[in-house]
């Protein structure tokens, strides 16, 4: 039997600081450290190409480019993300055209994000796993952003169809397979995610400010002005405060800068308990998450957020609302803090307590990482996906297989191929070939 190989098909990849790209990260050295070779297939400026031994990336952002000048004669002007995604699902598409061979070696691992997961659920193409990070279509719901134009129908039909036509589809927190199971009214099921644990730190509370951290874009459904609503609340002689570190996004309620608005309309907290720090390299962001008090997840919304997980790990105890798919780990007031999403009274109660009482954090925290150390064992994980592996392998094998494998990108990918191909094109006048193809039709099926 062939010795395994993953093939992962992404959007993006080091050094963006992304929960996608650190899903892959995570899972490729897991595998890796297990002698599962690992081939990384991204389209990306300044993409690290750097790795550990069985990791090999490449690079397609020239065949993403030159896709996209081709889509670019077709797609309407302001299909800006669809355009990126096809172009991008379809440098990935030839890629593996040209380097895999129909054995059960081959797997593939992508995500819905974008839908360009669509276009390698083929037939043609290895057994692909398709995994639910968090879509276009469910930004745009939970968001006051602005974050497709006319092309964002397209694009959520692009992302259902990447699980609902994958070999297996699966979603790595609960909250986000029961929303997607209700969806498509088709199972999707909950995998826990890949994660590796840093070594131990003894922490110790400075006993003086109680300092929090949030690590995240500054945008309306990652629970900005819930934060701020609720350190509002608190007296002037609290001694606590909180730095976000993160970009700034266009998803204030005027759909402006967030940071602008937040400064405008809570200047009360603005850079003296709330602190914005804009993005920071990835080591600081760790040292920092590390030496805080406590991590805030205060979405209204979210898929997981693995700054929950690495924070937990470096025994920083949580705060984290209903709405972020990481709370299922947190046993309010055991190993963290939960509360209602969008509560901004009950969050501010929280905090009042713990600036109150802040040795509960120490112990909180010492609980976060044993309940790290029991839910993410690397052979476990690695075992997890390789079955998958094994599933996504059986479903391929099923004869009917096929039926689920044709799809909107599959079928635009064909009429491009047809009129980029000038000799090829019809010689007939518009309702002429309409007549003659309706008629070839009915011939064909029997009407």
């Amino acid at each position: 039997m062939p010795k395994a190989h993953y093939i992962f098909a992404l959007p993006e990849w080091l050094p963006k600081l992304g929960g996608l790209a650190t899903f892959y990260v995570q899972l490729g050295k897991l595998f890796c450290e297990q002698g599962i070779e690992v081939t990384v297939l991204v389209a990306q400026k300044d993409l690290d190409t750097s790795g550990w031994p069985g990791l090999r990336i490449v690079n397609l952002e020239k065949a993403k480019n030159q896709w996209r000048g081709e889509l670019s004669k077709f797609l309407p002007e302001d299909w800006s993300l669809s355009s990126y995604a096809l172009a991008h699902g379809f440098a990935i598409r030839d890629w593996l055209i040209a380097n895999t061979k129909a054995d059960d070696k081959n797997i593939v691992f992508a995500a819905e994000f974008l839908g360009y997961a669509s276009i390698l659920c083929d037939e043609k193409l290895p057994p692909i796993i398709v995994t639910a990070h968090g879509s276009i279509g469910q930004m745009e719901k939970n968001s006051q952003e602005q974050l497709g134009a006319g092309d964002i129908d397209f694009i959520r039909s692009l992302e259902s169809e990447s699980l609902l036509r994958a070999d297996v589809a699966t979603a790595y927190s609960p909250s986000n397979a029961k929303e997607w199971t209700k969806a498509l009214r088709q199972e999707i099921t909950f995998v826990p995610p890949p994660f590796i644990l840093p070594g131990r730190l003894e922490k110790q509370s400075s006993g003086k400010e109680i300092k929090g951290i949030v690590v995240g874009r500054l945008q309306d459904w990652k629970g900005a002005i819930v934060l701020a609503q609720a350190l509002e609340k608190l007296p002037d002689t609290l001694p606590l405060s909180i730095d976000w570190i993160g970009a700034d996004t266009q998803s204030s309620p005027k759909g402006e800068s967030m940071a602008k608005w937040l400064e405008s309309e809570f200047p009360k907290v603005w850079a003296r308990r709330f602190n914005w720090l804009g993005p920071l390299p990835r080591n600081e962001v760790a040292q920092r998450q590390s030496e805080a008090d406590f991590a805030l997840i205060p979405s209204n919304w979210d898929t997981l957020n693995f700054t929950a997980l690495e924070a937990m790990s470096a025994g920083t105890p949580v705060i984290i609302s209903t709405a972020a798919g990481a709370s299922y780990l947190v046993e309010s007031g055991h190993n963290g803090f939960v509360f209602p999403a969008g509560d901004a009274d009950a969050l501010n109660k929280i905090l009042m307590q713990l600036t109150n009482e802040p040795s509960t954090l120490i112990d909180c925290g010492i609980k976060a990482r044993s309940t790290m150390e029991a839910q993410f064992k690397p052979d476990e994980i690695v075992r997890r996906y390789s079955e998958l592996a094994e599933n996504a392998k059986e479903a391929a094998a099923n004869p009917l297989a096929y039926l689920r494998k044709g799809g909107t990108a599959t079928a635009l990918s064909s009429i491009i191929d047809t009129l980029s191909s000038g000799n090829d094109l019809p010689k007939r006048g518009g309702r002429e070939l309409f007549s003659a193809l309706t008629q070839k039709l009915g011939n064909r099926i029997g009407f």
